[in-house]
């Protein structure tokens, strides 16, 4: 695979309860986080790939855009290629999300060029799309799905 995410973070208060879980495939990782936030946890982040971000158990991080900005509670967001973020979090214990990071090439094919992909989109909730969230998770901690099929 020659895509290979690339972020810059710096986190306070958020530990990593195991391993990332990854699964791989051309121009698009997913990864999967447990970690374990501590009251007043927080975070600055920023990709070099655009990335969907999904809370699970119906967790949400308050993000910012900009450091003097009201926080927003989502569940579910967009970053852009280059976008810094803050994070944080308004309960402690166990976190788990899905980090889908993708090539800027991957996801102008997918969408095409017209696409607005400059701004972030935060979603209060994951609706429909929660069956599809914890089926990419569960393949990246259980794949029952031989490795060759993703070339």
């Amino acid at each position: 695979m020659s895509f290979h995410p690339r972020m810059f973070s710096l986190v306070k208060g958020f530990s990593p309860l195991n391993d990332v879980a990854s699964l791989s495939l051309d121009e698009i990782v997913l990864d999967y986080w447990q970690v374990d936030s501590q009251l007043g946890a927080r975070g600055r982040y920023v990709s070099m790939h655009p990335r969907l971000v999904f809370m699970l158990d119906d967790r949400k991080l308050l993000l910012r855009r900009h450091k003097t900005d009201d926080p927003c509670a989502a569940a579910a967001f967009y970053i852009p290629a280059g976008f810094e973020i803050r994070s944080g979090v308004d309960q402690v214990g166990v976190l788990r999300h899905l980090d889908v990071h993708l090539s800027a090439k991957c996801l102008r094919s997918i969408l095409g060029p017209k696409a607005a992909l400059h701004t972030p989109i935060f979603l209060g909730d994951l609706e429909d799309v929660q069956p599809v969230v914890e089926g990419l998770t569960k393949e990246c901690v259980w794949p029952e799905r031989a490795r060759d099929h993703l070339k």
